[in-house]
């Protein structure tokens, strides 16, 4: 009905995402959060406190995966919208919400002075009581609205001192708050760069740039840098076969570097597959990668060949990178020969070739972390490598294109990998924590290992290895060195199969500041 009736947008107020879901198959939606008209009971500012905070965002960003195409912020505290506005890639219409939002706009009754208030609302700017030219004083809106001479610090809402304190500490220097002091300095500001005019009204996003050569790359990327020249860009590289661990990396940096610009690449590396069987029954469909990373607004995707990589692959002395002595101190290592020098040599390259300033990779490739690392450090000093958390299903299994390999049986013992971990790890745990101080006997590598083995063992888990390793260097501790959870950590990474498919790796860290990361198993 709304669609048969050529309307341009429907608005829906509130969280309702099942809702917005489905009617924003046939008509864009505009969402609203903050003041509701359903909510005529209470005029408090909306957004004021950290746990309003956290719940609008988590609202927000519900309704922007929902399918709402712009949303409302109707009377939050500035920082809030400000916030919001940062993190999503809808763009964002305020009323109340300070000038930060990508756009303002007012109720006109409220506007042209038609209430029968005397006294109008805080972020109501009167432009008319009807007096004189209503059309005058709709231009006159207008015109304050792009100048930044509406709304200002008379007409908006700001948190206490001490909850804004709290909320720049919980979110660090990426809530993006600087571009002005909100209590003192509230004069008209710069439209910042997320409101230009031109951009379209679905997506903030520029369009996604797909690129093949790398000589087109290089050349990209120089012309980025002559003409942006403080651009940041934050490079994730993807083998492909992409899921919602691969995206919630993209959303991580989108997140926390919302100024930045997304650089991804899609290659499934034949050097880093020591097993020819394995790299071509990798689960992976290039259009349907390209596909999820522009719904998601990257900015580029690179996508050579291997002949573009590799246009030395049949020559005489052709380099690589590889790290010494890997290969005899890194069971990883060891059971995948080849493995590593592929990943850094790829890696080195890319890394030459986009220049980033930061590159993100997942823990779930925890030997891959420390090495990509270590080859920053030494040859690319102003990268950042950024490491994000394991993204796990509800099951605790870590997530993976490999497990598409799975076959249904498979898939449901998989999470037995995650729950030889979380044994070892429960054990630990116990005896760092208990209150009697003679059971404090902390067990050995050797021990340790020992619990995790006789688990897989019982549950019919084929292991290749369980490894204990310094979480910063990724060095593997001795079979006799005692872990005090109390006093240090610790990764422990385990491979083996639940089955003939397909070969499952995974790891946790564990020990002095991290026991939220794991589950405690029952049996202890």
């Amino acid at each position: 009905m709304v669609s048969n009736g050529q309307v341009n947008s429907v608005k829906l107020e509130g969280f309702m995402p099942e809702v917005v879901s489905s009617i924003s198959r046939f008509v864009p939606v505009c969402g609203h959060l903050g003041l509701l008209p359903q909510t005529a009971d209470c005029f408090g500012v909306r957004g004021n406190n950290l746990k309003d905070i956290e719940r609008m965002k988590e609202e927000a960003l519900r309704l922007q995966d929902a399918g709402c195409s712009f949303l409302v912020l109707e009377k939050v505290c500035v920082e809030t919208a400000k916030y919001l506005s940062n993190i999503l890639e809808i763009p964002t219409i305020g009323i109340g919400s300070g000038p930060f939002c990508d756009g303002q706009v007012l109720v006109w009754h409220d506007l042209l002075g038609l209430g029968l208030d005397a006294q109008p609302y805080k972020f109501v700017k009167q432009y008319d009581k009807l007096s004189t030219n209503v059309i005058a004083s709709i231009e006159n809106y207008v015109s304050d609205v792009k100048t930044k001479a509406f709304p200002t610090k008379d007409h908006s809402y700001f948190l206490s001192e001490k909850t804004r304190n709290q909320f720049q500490q919980l979110k660090g220097t990426n809530t993006q708050l600087g571009d002005f002091d909100l209590s003192t300095d509230f004069g008209p500001v710069p439209t910042p760069s997320s409101s230009s005019p031109n951009k379209p009204l679905l997506n903030k996003q520029a369009q996604t740039k797909v690129v093949a050569s790398a000589k087109e790359l290089r050349q990209y990327r120089s012309e980025l840098e002559k003409n942006t020249k403080d651009a940041v860009v934050v490079f994730i590289p993807f083998l492909g076969g992409l899921h919602d661990g691969h995206l919630a990396l993209v959303k991580h940096a989108k997140n926390v570097y919302p100024n930045a610009k997304i650089w991804t690449s899609l290659f499934l590396n034949p050097t880093q597959f020591n097993n020819v069987k394995d790299l071509e029954t990798y689960p992976m469909n290039m259009q349907d990668d390209i596909r999820m990373l522009t719904d998601i607004g990257v900015d580029v995707i690179f996508t050579p060949s291997a002949q573009e990589m590799y246009p030395l692959a049949k020559e005489l002395f052709r380099p690589f990178v590889d790290f010494y002595t890997l290969g005899e101190k890194v069971d990883e290592a060891k059971q995948r020969p080849g493995h590593f020098q592929g990943v850094g040599s790829v890696v080195t390259k890319l890394f030459a070739w986009v220049r980033p300033h930061k590159a993100i990779f997942g823990q779930k490739d925890f030997i891959q972390c420390i090495l990509v690392t270590r080859l920053a450090q030494e040859f690319f000093p102003d990268l950042e490598i950024v490491v994000h958390p394991t993204v796990r299903e509800p099951s605790g299994l870590a997530m993976s294109s490999r497990n598409n390999k799975l076959t249904p049986q498979e898939k449901q013992r998989a999470p037995l990998i995650y729950q030889i971990l979380s044994v070892m790890a429960t054990k630990i745990y116990l005896n760092s924590t208990s209150s009697d101080l003679s059971s404090h006997v902390h067990l050995t590598v050797k021990e340790l290992r020992k619990i995790g083995a006789e688990f897989a063992r019982n549950n019919n888990v084929e292991l290749e290895y369980i490894a204990f390793h310094d979480p910063d260097t990724g060095f593997q501790l001795d079979d006799n060195l005692a872990i005090d959870g109390k006093n240090q950590c610790v990764t422990i990474s385990i491979a083996g199969s639940v089955g003939k498919s397909t070969r499952l790796i995974d790891n946790i860290k564990v020990g002095k500041g991290v026991w939220d990361q794991f589950k405690l198993m029952k049996m202890y």
